[in-house]
């Protein structure tokens, strides 16, 4: 587990999503204060932007499935 502040995880962004995504549990403090975490996606699976922005439309009924 890492704990980091705002000011370093701006600076170095990249490297602690990358921790993260490899299962490590990141903290974001702010005036020693865990304001949020950064974890891996729940389920093990990775899904791209499109299709967690799909599955948020149809769980709103705003948009139906699409059936091959």
């Amino acid at each position: 587990m890492y704990a980091v502040g705002l000011r370093e995880l701006k600076n170095r962004l990249s490297e602690y999503v990358r921790l993260a995504a490899s299962g490590e549990r990141v903290l974001v403090t702010d005036r020693d204060r865990v304001v949020a975490e950064l974890t891996a996606p729940r389920g093990g699976t990775a899904e791209t932007v499109p299709d967690v922005v799909i599955a948020d439309l149809v769980r709103k009924g705003l948009a139906t499935p699409r059936h091959p």
